[in-house]
């Protein structure tokens, strides 16, 4: 009798037919034993960039360039933020920056900084000299906020350029009755009929400032004489970078109304409105994590302060006393939890790392902290074994703190002023890789010791026998410690991103939960982050 996964068929009509064993390609990786009937091309290392559909092997998805970051942002990871009011946002984070996609392409808009930065008004203008020195004509506002050696400087140019009389003419802009301000390669235009996006390409006939003038633009169109305005082109917002070479770095602060910039101003304007960004710095080997509490979009990566984004202006800190350095975050029970953090013990004046500290925030506030003076917020401690929190999770209605050998499982309480519990804890076992936690379908799955893990309510469970003795072999334990994950709803896939010491350099190990199979995938180019965008 065939087996239950074989059928039996016959060849021929001839009574001579012969019986033949059909066999459907089913599986990927299963290195657990060799199997003498294993399709070669699905079932041996290395076969690589290879997916199961519908029992038949096909190609790995693809991708193609969507938008191009500054040179040396690398980017970590790609979010959907999606605020209460249902508006998207395609969000980007990079090793220095939070970034936001814009919508846009084809009419112009390719990303735009969100990343705290400091602004000038009307009255805080600054002007930049042929070396290095930027004067600021209001000695207050440089000191706002900290600038500091690394930030980065651009001219921000609002408006400042019109035409009073101006037609445009498939790609040629005529300023035939000059306003005020100087027309540059780069300028946005806008005005009735103008095309979104279009902007000066090069110069014609025009200085700047001269009636008659003309102007290349970038799209073409036939708008009649009107009131033409431009903007830019050190800084357009929805169009980063300009030419890449406008925000320029801050090499030192000289006192309140003086700093002095790593090389001369890489932009064309000399004076006018200013914006000072700061830059994050992400730790080696770590990775931004992040939540949305309360319609904000709380990111931190464990060295710099706990940052905010509300869908308006640029992100800042939420509590740069009470919510500092943390290295991982969680939205549960409407409360921002962090884990790892800094703070000074009993009002000291020095902040320390906490590695076994969780902190929750007051419910709907993830500003608001038990040092606060907040009764309805807490902190708790872990400190019934040594091994120090490696993340946090959700399962079902229950928040997991992870260690590297302890899983912890707590609950809301109902009390105001100990909203949580923490009953259940198991020794012996843990996550090894902070960022390997991956939420799906109401569970966890994470990496431990020894294999993949799944968690079934507060029980863990291996699933990943198929690859563990390959990906355990050719993965060193510090890879291992860094690797870091994403998952991809749409394909019901989750991938996780490791170097190797086996010369195949970087892989993707990519569990198909649908359908319970592993698979291994190489890029051309090395995957610093993934995500979804809106």
């Amino acid at each position: 009798m065939p087996t239950k996964r074989e059928q039996v068929g016959k060849m021929g009509n001839s009574k001579f037919s012969r019986r033949f064993i059909i066999r459907p390609t089913e599986h990927l990786y299963d290195l657990q034993y060799a199997s003498a009937n294993a399709n070669p091309q699905a079932a041996a290392w290395p076969s690589m960039n290879i997916q199961m559909y519908r029992k038949s092997i096909q190609k790995r998805p693809g991708y193609t360039q969507d938008r191009s970051m500054v040179s040396g942002d690398t980017i970590q990871d790609c979010i959907v933020y999606t605020k209460y009011n249902n508006k998207s946002y395609s969000l980007i984070l990079t090793d220095a920056n939070l970034i936001r996609r814009e919508p846009d392409a084809v009419s112009g808009g390719t990303w735009s900084y969100l990343t705290e930065t400091y602004t000038g008004g009307t009255t805080g203008q600054a002007t930049t000299t042929a070396d290095p020195t930027v004067e600021f004509t209001d000695t207050s506002l440089i000191a706002v906020g900290g600038v500091a050696a690394e930030d980065k400087f651009v001219l921000d140019l609002v408006a400042v350029t019109a035409a009073l009389g101006g037609s445009i003419a498939t790609t040629t802009f005529t300023d035939t009755t000059h306003g005020s301000g100087n027309f540059r390669v780069g300028q946005l235009l806008t005005g009735t009929g103008v095309t979104a996006g279009t902007y000066i390409t090069e110069l014609g006939t025009g200085t700047g400032a001269n009636n008659g003038g003309t102007y290349t633009v970038n799209l073409s169109q036939t708008v009649t004489s009107q009131t033409i305005t431009g903007t830019g082109p050190d800084h357009m917002v929805d169009m980063e970078p300009a030419t890449g070479s406008e925000w320029t770095n801050i090499a030192s602060v000289t006192d309140a109304d003086t700093l002095e910039l790593s090389a001369n101003y890489g932009g064309t304007a000399t004076t006018d409105d200013y914006k000072i960004r700061k830059v994050y710095t992400t730790p080696s080997g770590e990775r931004w994590t992040w939540a949305m509490v309360n319609d904000k979009f709380c990111f931190t990566n464990g060295d710099t302060a706990v940052q905010y984004w509300d869908g308006t202006g640029y992100a800042s800190a939420l509590n740069s006393v009470n919510a500092s350095k943390a290295r991982y975050c969680l939205n549960y029970a409407n409360r921002l939890c962090l884990a790892d953090l800094y703070f000074s013990e009993d009002g000291g004046v020095t902040s320390i790392r906490h590695p076994w500290t969780l902190r929750c925030s007051a419910e709907g506030k993830p500003e608001t902290y038990l040092a606060d003076g907040d009764t309805t917020s807490a902190d708790y401690d872990f400190l019934g074994t040594d091994d120090v929190i490696t993340g946090l999770g959700q399962v079902g209605d229950k928040i997991v703190v992870y260690k590297y050998n302890t899983l912890i499982f707590g609950n809301r309480t109902g009390n105001a002023t100990a909203p949580l519990e923490f009953p259940t804890e198991h020794r012996g076992m843990g996550c090894i890789a902070p960022y390997s936690i991956i939420p799906v379908s109401g569970t966890n799955v994470f990496l431990g010791s020894d294999n993949f893990y799944s968690l079934n309510g507060d029980i863990p469970e291996q699933f990943g026998d198929k690859i563990k003795d390959k990906f355990f072999d050719v993965v060193s334990e510090t890879d291992r410690k860094r690797m870091w994950g994403k998952l991809l709803p749409g394909q019901r896939k989750i991938l996780w991103i490791t170097n190797t010491n086996s010369g195949e350099g970087q892989l993707a190990w990519v569990y198909d939960y649908g359908n319970k199979e592993w698979a291994t995938w190489k890029f051309y180019q090395d995957i610093t982050g993934l995500g979804e965008i809106a």
